[in-house]
């Protein structure tokens, strides 16, 4: 099964894709689907010196607006573009847990249609890529 993390970025995904980086079963591709340069504000992290891959979707169009808050035709470009069998999205400002991919990919072999949950934390005191999945605020 291969399987897609989209990430729909307005702002810099750093954080999310260190995380995938950290998966049980890491993803086959990382689509970070945005027109802002944030290989630049990563630190020297650029899409190519990730240990999985990853490849940066920009877009442009006439028929649909975007710009400022179009995260439904980020989202859209991802889809369009994937030749994935499974897609995951993630946003920009999320932390995935270290076994996201696994349970996904276990979940999908048994029903098709995963729907996952966040939760808010404090992140002075927990650990994120190890956390139960009822810890934090809903």
């Amino acid at each position: 099964m291969k399987i897609e993390v989209v990430i729909p970025a307005a702002g810099n995904p750093t954080g999310i894709l260190w995380s995938l980086t950290q998966q049980s079963r890491t993803p086959d591709l990382v689509s970070v689907v945005s027109n802002l340069k944030w290989w630049q504000l990563a630190a020297g992290m650029t899409p190519y010196h990730y240990p999985i891959p990853v490849r940066r979707l920009g877009y442009s169009s006439d028929e649909y607006p975007w710009g400022y808050k179009d995260v439904a035709l980020r989202r859209n470009v991802g889809i369009w573009e994937s030749d994935a069998d499974v897609i995951i999205f993630q946003d920009d400002d999320q932390m995935a847990p270290r076994h996201m991919v696994r349970n996904f990919e276990r979940l999908l072999s048994e029903m098709e249609i995963v729907w996952g949950h966040h939760r808010f934390i404090d992140l002075e005191t927990e650990d994120l890529l190890d956390l139960v999945p009822d810890r934090g605020r809903s």
